[in-house]
């Protein structure tokens, strides 16, 4: 819809959504807004989300997601289909550009170095000096900005009173110093919560990967021992249950034994209360977002000491 009103066509309708669409179209491409001759959009060509031709000499794909992720090589599937089509000849666009558009919250990997992301924050920009009057853009720029101020809201909200968008903002604040770093929705016997895993070690001598994990309750430290059959499996849960306890000199970090052990491909070993993390909280149970990284620092080494000593 924006994108069609960058067409020169609608400079005369409404001049400030046509110089929006301009802007977006920039954005996206590159392209200079006094450079935008003609613009021709349309959807699911190949199962292409949104693609738009501009001018005589650009095609554009988007994959818009919203609350999904990437999946089946798709972002692969629609650069060859592209490739092949605009390297034609007969339909041939020198400049192809690929945009992988996230408004709202996402723990995105590693995509094609092809596509360009182009996530809220972005979006929010675009929108900021908008004067126009179109109540569909209006409306949507307010609903970006209502989902910003809750996903940013873990800053100033106790931690007991986190939305699940609070809860994706901390882990997207953390992955920005974790390259590692991994969030989603993790589903269990009772229903599932948005967890964070990271910091993973392979041992060596058991061929089994310890790491750590967020639960939106504690910091878990977790046993990875997929691939080994079950009586193995059990004799390892118990020995680093009671590993992860002794090494705790001291009880310096109070990591505990959990409650009991469920034996899977990922099973919580010992785990620490969050309002046992030394620092993780300032007054009012708000989080110390300033200093989380060096809370947190103790377990990542305290995993690392762990995989050393076995």
């Amino acid at each position: 819809y924006l994108i069609s009103w960058a067409d020169p066509r609608f400079a005369a309708a409404d001049p400030h959504t046509h110089a929006l669409g301009k802007n977006f179209i920039r954005l996206l491409t590159g392209i200079k807004s006094e450079e935008i001759r003609s613009v021709t959009v349309g959807r699911q060509w190949e199962n292409i989300d949104i693609w738009a031709e501009i001018n005589d000499d650009c095609i554009l794909i988007i994959e818009d997601k919203t609350f999904t992720q990437e999946h089946d090589n798709q972002l692969k599937h629609y650069i060859e289909v592209t490739e092949k089509y605009y390297g034609n000849k007969a339909h041939s666009r020198e400049k192809r550009c690929y945009v992988y558009i996230s408004p709202f919250n996402q723990c995105i990997g590693d995509l094609s170095a092809k596509f360009t992301i182009i996530d809220r924050k972005k979006l929010l920009a675009l929108f900021a000096d908008y004067q126009g009057k179109n109540t569909l853009l209006l409306d949507y720029r307010e609903h970006l900005c209502r989902y910003e101020r809750q996903t940013q809201s873990f800053r100033t909200t106790p931690l007991k009173e986190w939305s699940t968008e609070a809860w994706q903002g901390f882990y997207m604040y953390l992955k920005q110093s974790r390259s590692n770093f991994n969030w989603n929705y993790e589903f269990n016997r009772s229903g599932g919560f948005w967890g964070c895993n990271w910091h993973w070690h392979y041992v060596k001598t058991d061929q089994v990967y310890l790491f750590l994990l967020f639960d939106q309750e504690k910091l878990c430290i977790k046993l990875g021992c997929e691939g080994i059959d079950s009586t193995r499996r059990y004799e390892l849960m118990y020995k680093y249950r009671e590993l992860c306890v002794d090494c705790d000199t001291g009880r310096s970090l109070k990591i505990a034994r959990p409650a009991r052990l469920r034996r899977g491909n990922y099973i919580t070993v010992a785990q620490v209360e969050l309002h046992d993390i030394q620092g993780f909280f300032q007054e009012s149970d708000i989080v110390n977002v300033d200093g989380i990284n060096a809370v947190l620092l103790p377990y990542e080494r305290f995993i690392d000491s762990l995989s050393a000593a076995t």
